[in-house]
């Protein structure tokens, strides 16, 4: 195997630990707290931030529950914005869980995918966490880079959480690893 191919092979793998990276920075800044679980990403190229947001299945629609649902879609976003700044070369479906997830918020937002809204808002959104990725990639590239720097270990039991991977190894940190290095940055969850 040549040298630039392991590099690439290496960047690749990597880039899961900016996706979880930016989903953690973005929950952060959208004040959705980190679970004591933390971060965890494998060596498929798969992750999972441990992170309390909305998950589809609840139909109520406050103001409350719509700006629940954003926030998370955002925070959505943000991980596969970030992986393909790091490594463009993420296959297409390296965020289909996420964007599958956010479409089924958007819809239980306009409760149809054909309401005039759901489009321009889903673009809304994206553009939200574009903006939060560029705003701050240097707290985005300083967790993931400490977190692809941890050893290596066996992958950690999560309960309902452990279908993340299939990997028997892992990298992670604990959410109180991850709010100490967040508030070293200036960043509160």
């Amino acid at each position: 195997m040549s040298e630039a191919f392991k590099a690439f092979k290496e960047r690749g793998l990597k880039s899961a630990a900016y996706h979880e990276a930016a989903h953690t920075v973005a929950a952060a800044l959208l004040k959705l707290p980190l679970r004591e679980g933390g971060v965890h990403v494998d060596f498929k190229c798969c992750g999972v931030s441990l992170i309390c947001c909305r998950n589809p299945g609840d139909l109520r629609n406050t103001a409350d529950d719509i700006q629940e649902r954003e926030r998370t879609i955002i925070m959505l976003y943000a991980g596969d914005i970030a992986q393909r700044r790091f490594f463009s070369h993420c296959p297409p479906d390296g965020a289909l869980k996420d964007e599958i997830t956010a479409n089924a918020l958007l819809t239980e937002m306009f409760q149809s995918e054909k309401h005039p809204a759901w489009a321009p808002t889903k673009q809304r959104l994206r553009e939200v966490a574009q903006r939060m990725v560029e705003e701050r990639w240097n707290i985005i590239q300083a967790l993931a880079e400490t977190l692809w720097s941890r050893e290596p270990v066996s992958r950690h039991d999560l309960g309902p959480e452990s279908q993340w991977s299939t990997d028997s190894q892992e990298r992670y940190m604990t959410g109180t690893e991850v709010r100490k290095l967040l508030e070293r940055l200036r960043i509160t969850n």
